[in-house]
């Protein structure tokens, strides 16, 4: 259905020329003019094979027609297979020709060619590639329609794309962690070195030092006995000072480390805020899905569109050229051609297509009586039936074409809507209508579709699969709107179907399912991710609580000796004062004794 409309301008006006050459030469040279002047008209290299003509030339026959394309030397505007023509009589007379009917098979339109094709005149080609639709749909099914923007969202949950997500954050944790350690490195040297200024140990150190040596047995006198007291009992209150010291640097450095904990109590809050910046990157935000046609079927309709409407494009360039051809005078082989009403028949694609087409020539301006085209056929043995009616003129300088392309009871083929979400089976039915003028053009298209079904894994979109099945279930068929404008350089099309507020409604309910699960996906992979760095934060405070208590509980421990050796030397001295009071005591009592006896 897509293919009629370079073939048919063509097929119809370039085997003309063989025949009236071959008609009128009769000689090895007729095929080399016969390709030159079709050449001269296209603007691009144009092969004929086996041509054959029938008795006095009113039949003409070739096994294979190709037309290469101007605009890309490495495309055909055409390729045929066998086909016939069919002259009429009386006017060759008069040396014009005169097409009464045409058939032709196996027509191709906008095949690849292996060999790049001579351009002979580019100038020749209507329009500039920039200016024509049929780019701009190119350029839609290369660089937008196949995408899926709105839909590959809501599988934002999948591991994979947590794994690609966290690749592409730039989490704060570990940098804020580096610096709480840095942090908790340098308090801890700090108190380490204003322990030693105050040089605790070295007072204890003097303080074992002063007891050393000290025998309170050894002591002569009484009075050396009390002076060992008094140094005993003025280290013990040395000992209590360094004692009320030590519990006040204890505190401090309790103080100290309350206060590095909070870095790790800040830690969880790190954590949060970075399991925030890495979902907002998956974030679907508003809630709400937007032009579902647009999304869902866009790139299948420019497949659908775009070959057809270069097809227009194309018969309305021919057309201009033969008008071009024929108001420059009688010169050249097209000055006398013209198709008043002929019969057509071709095979286009699975499609067996027969009607009519008139109005073409080169003997009156276009823009006066437009080329005109009606043609029906079905599909064998396959069903489905194709209707292709338009026409083409050149009013003025620019082209004024439309065209009307309708297929029934087609079998539709397997269209992917997404990963894993096909719409197999069914039956379609494409209306298609295109008026172009100059430079502006407008396509509208209606698609049908009935008995489709769903099929596919579903892939991560799930819901969109279940969606569709439950969506088509509730309407008789798919119905697929689209409005297509193209002006000044820049194309837009608008599309709508029945199932669009259904999906919109299902895929709300998706966003939510999918953004509680990538929040709770990412959560965990940022939470595991981050946990070294949150051990790391847990053993460096054990560190600085090593080196800020440790000292002092070290100190504790000597003052606690130190003041046990004060003690036991008080006590020796305080048992020795006893013992040789005791002694005096004793002996004084000796003595009265012996006064008194």
């Amino acid at each position: 259905m897509k293919k009629w409309l370079i073939a048919l301008a063509a097929v119809v006006s370039l085997p003309v020329v063989a025949g009236a050459l071959l008609w009128l030469f009769r000689n090895p040279l007729a095929d080399y003019a016969l390709t030159r002047g079709a050449e001269s008209l296209v603007g691009a290299e144009v092969s004929v094979e086996g041509v054959k003509a029938g008795p006095f030339g009113l039949e003409l026959a070739w096994d294979r027609l190709v037309v290469a394309d101007a605009r890309d030397p490495w495309k055909n505007v055409v390729e045929t297979g066998p086909g016939r023509l069919t002259l009429a009589g009386p006017p060759l007379l008069k040396g014009c020709l005169k097409v009464e009917s045409l058939t032709t098979g196996g027509v191709v339109v906008g095949g690849a060619r292996r060999v790049k094709a001579r351009v002979t005149d580019p100038s020749s080609v209507a329009g500039t590639p920039s200016d024509r639709l049929s780019l701009w749909l190119r350029r839609q099914l290369e660089e937008e329609a196949k995408e899926l923007p709105g839909l590959a969202m809501v599988d934002r949950g999948s591991p994979e794309t947590v794994r690609g997500v966290m690749g592409a954050v730039s989490f704060q944790t570990p940098a804020q962690v580096d610096r709480a350690r840095a942090d908790m490195q340098a308090r801890s040297a700090r108190w380490q070195w204003h322990l030693r200024g105050r040089d605790y140990k070295k007072r204890l150190t003097a303080i074992a030092e002063a007891l050393e040596g000290e025998d309170p047995a050894a002591a002569e006198t009484m009075e050396a006995l009390s002076a060992m007291a008094e140094r005993g009992q003025g280290l013990k209150k040395e000992l209590e000072t360094l004692g009320d010291e030590l519990a006040k640097e204890k505190a401090t450095a309790e103080a100290e480390l309350s206060r590095l904990g909070r870095w790790t109590a800040a830690y969880p809050g790190w954590v949060a805020r970075d399991v925030e910046t890495a979902r907002a990157m998956v974030r679907p935000g508003d809630s709400g899905l937007q032009d579902v046609a647009a999304i869902l079927f866009s790139y299948h309709l420019a497949r659908v569109t775009g070959p057809a409407v270069e097809g227009l494009e194309s018969l309305g360039t021919l057309v201009c050229a033969l008008k071009e051809n024929g108001t420059q005078g009688a010169a050249g082989p097209w000055s006398k051609l013209w198709i008043d009403q002929a019969a057509v028949a071709m095979e286009l694609g699975a499609f067996s297509m027969t009607g009519t087409a008139a109005g073409l020539s080169s003997l009156r301006d276009q823009g006066e009586e437009p080329f005109t085209f009606d043609l029906e056929g079905e599909a064998l043995p396959e069903a489905g039936r194709l209707k292709v009616t338009g026409r083409a003129g050149c009013p003025g300088d620019a082209c004024d074409q439309g065209g009307i392309i309708h297929a029934q009871g087609v079998p539709a083929e397997e269209v992917v809507l997404a990963p894993g979400v096909h719409l197999t089976q069914g039956v379609a039915d494409v209306r298609m209508a295109y008026r172009m003028l100059g430079q502006e053009a407008r396509v509208e298209t209606l698609v049908t579709l009935t008995g489709a079904t769903v099929t596919g894994d579903g892939g991560g979109l799930g819901w969109l699969r279940r969606a569709l099945e439950e969506s088509l279930a509730r309407v008789p068929f798919l119905e697929v709107r689209a409005v297509m404008t193209f002006d000044g350089g820049q194309g837009r099309w608008e599309l709508e179907s029945n199932l669009d507020a259904y999906l919109a409604v299902r895929f709300d309910e998706a966003v939510a399912r999918e953004s509680e699960r990538v929040a709770q996906g990412l959560k965990e992979e940022v939470e595991r991710r981050l946990r070294r760095h949150g051990v790391l934060l847990e053993e460096e405070l054990a560190v600085a609580q090593q080196r800020m208590m440790s000292p002092v509980v070290f100190l504790e421990e000597s003052l606690g000796r130190e003041a046990l050796a004060v003690d036991r030397f008080l006590s020796a001295v305080e048992k020795e004062r006893a013992k040789r009071q005791q002694a005096i005591e004793e002996k004084g009592m000796e003595a009265l004794m012996k006064w008194k006896y």
